[in-house]
This record gives C-alpha cells, structure tokens and sequence, in this order.
C-alpha cells in the first residue's frame, strides 16, 4: 500500500513539473483561457488537478504551436531591417572604397604609403 501511494505522489510531482515546465517556457501570447501567471501558480497550488487543467485548457493549441516552429527569420521585420541596414552599410563602403581609388590612386607614395590628396604621386605637392 505504501508503494501505491509512493508511486502517486511521485507521478504527481513529475506531471506537475513537467506541467510547470511547460507553462513557463510557452510564449506569454498564445497561452489559453488565463494570463500565463496565473497558469503558474494554479499548477503550483493544486498538485494533481492544476496540471491536468494546463493541459486539456490553458496550454497553447497544436496549430499555434506549429505556427511558432515553423517561423524563419525572413517573416520577423526586425530581422529583415537589420539585413537591409547591413546592405546599406556594405554599399556605403563600397562607395567610399571606390572614391578613395578615384581620389588617392591604387599606387602607393614615395614612402610606402598611399599619396595624400594635395601630392602628385611622387611626394611632392
């Protein structure tokens, strides 16, 4: 008898925590019926009835579940805005690259370095 009672209390442990587990780590928006908060502190506080309750009704439904799996980068906004900064960035120095060759030259100066704007190439200005 006490390994029956031993068995059910350790079931309920383990439904509660996985239960627990599983509220903690939805996404706040897609949990059901109650504020996620809530969920919480009704698997704490009713041990066998409050994780059952999180499952058949508060946890989020199979659909939204694969909704969120199935999200890629190229759908958040945010991302995309960082892509199209990144692009611009690259242009941008392209850009100044290029101007610096137009500008300066390829060939570098009588020293070693690139000739300044006001030299002829050689040094001199």
């Amino acid at each position: 008898m006490t390994r029956i009672v031993l068995a059910i209390i350790l079931a309920a442990l383990v439904l509660a925590i996985v239960a627990l587990a599983d509220c903690a780590l939805s996404v706040r928006d897609s949990v059901r019926t109650l504020p996620k908060a809530v969920w919480v502190v009704i698997v704490v506080v009713l041990p066998i009835v409050g994780p059952l309750l999180w499952f058949f009704l508060g946890r989020p439904s199979a659909r939204q579940l694969a909704s969120a799996a199935t999200s890629r980068p190229d759908d958040d906004p945010g991302f995309l805005e960082g892509l199209d900064a990144q692009q611009r960035v690259r242009k941008l120095e392209e850009e100044l690259a290029r101007l610096e060759r137009e500008n300066f030259g390829d060939t570098p100066g009588d020293d070693g370095t690139a000739p300044g704007p006001n030299t002829d190439g050689h040094g001199r200005s």
